[in-house]
């Protein structure tokens, strides 16, 4: 994201919004938040599925895991740099 000169100022913040942001509409709900990262008015999906797909974060650290253990499904880790799979 630092890259693309899109890091937030807090990034564990922006993962709670956005993955708040995320789910709801993959429930079929419509979602309305104003929150520092996240700005939604109404927002819902047309067609919304069936059953919802896992909501999955990319993150580390106790604090980042614990933003995902609140509102995700499951978390993907980085793969430590020099380790072999």
């Amino acid at each position: 994201m630092k890259q693309i000169g899109a890091l937030p100022a807090q990034r564990l913040a922006a993962l709670d919004e956005t993955a708040i942001a995320i789910r709801a509409p993959l429930a079929g709900e419509t979602v309305t938040m104003g929150g520092t990262y996240v700005k939604l008015s109404e927002v819902a999906l047309e067609q919304a599925p069936r059953v919802a797909p896992p909501v999955l974060t990319g993150t580390t650290g106790p604090k980042g895991l614990a933003v995902a253990g609140r509102h995700a499904d499951g978390s993907l880790l980085p793969k430590a740099p020099g380790r072999r799979s």
